[in-house]
């Protein structure tokens, strides 16, 4: 993976579009094709999985596709909690009440509140994940909403600065042609 680089105030300077290479674009935008694995295989947590293997893989490709594959992986994880957790839930009412209650419980205000929240929350991230794969083919970093700012401060933030440079020193906020904060600008009145 290629070295953090600094602007001359000392901010990191992020990767352009123009300077990503198409190879590395199209391992960042494969990583959020990983949510459609557990689509084909009958195993659960099927895309955790997948997610897991691509970003160990491919994390040390360049930042661009490890910011990408830790945000799809760590943005798979409650979706697929949650999604599991309503299958669980039934397969819980299922065995623990005679048939003729079944379509009660499953049928009932929680039962279809939560299901109502689930279809809410996949429709949504499946809407996220096609930007983010957009944008990443593109050649540019997509913040998903929650999980923008992990991937962001591994990848690009304080956590991924060299020990060096650990402490992180505000850009300080001066009036236009002002001196420096060394220089002694006094004067009496």
């Amino acid at each position: 993976m290629e070295e953090l680089q600094y602007d001359e105030n000392g901010q990191v300077i992020l990767p352009q579009p123009d300077d990503i290479p198409g190879k590395d674009r199209d391992h960042a935008a494969g990583a959020y094709i990983m949510m459609f694995a557990s689509q084909y295989f009958p195993l659960p947590f099927a895309n955790l999985i997948a997610a897991l293997i691509y970003h160990l893989v491919s994390r040390k490709k360049s930042r661009f596709i490890a910011f990408h594959t830790w945000q799809s992986l760590i943005s798979q994880i409650p979706t697929t909690l949650i999604s599991w957790g309503y299958v669980a839930a039934i397969i819980g009412t299922l065995v623990a009440y005679p048939a003729q209650e079944w379509g009660d419980r499953i049928l009932g205000p929680l039962f279809l509140g939560a299901l109502a929240f689930l279809i809410v929350w996949n429709i949504l991230y499946i809407v996220f994940s096609i930007i983010a794969f957009r944008r990443a083919g593109r050649g540019r970093l997509y913040y998903l909403p929650l999980f923008g700012k992990l991937a962001y401060n591994k990848y690009f933030g304080t956590r991924a600065l060299p020990a060096s440079r650990t402490v992180y020193q505000s850009p300080v906020n001066r009036p236009p042609g002002a001196a420096s904060p060394s220089a002694n600008t006094s004067k009496e009145y």
